[in-house]
């Protein structure tokens, strides 16, 4: 599952695993804790994940690795 990133107008920000199918927006529990009951966690767009690779990309012809 990924990691998304929600942040709420309040200024409150969290990270979620989730599906990729689950909803966009959920309540935001520091505004429910605080009395504002319209606070919402919204799902921001976030740069996402990278690969790094010590000696570039695994080739089959060397056994999966370039040396």
């Amino acid at each position: 599952m990924p990691t998304y990133d929600f942040a709420c107008d309040c200024g409150h920000r969290v990270e979620v695993f989730q599906s990729m199918t689950a909803p966009s927006e959920m309540p935001c529990m520091q505004c429910h804790e605080e009395g504002h009951e319209d606070g919402v966690l919204r799902k921001r767009i976030g740069t996402g994940a990278g690969v790094i690779w010590r000696n570039g990309p695994p080739t089959p012809k060397f056994g999966g690795r370039r040396r």
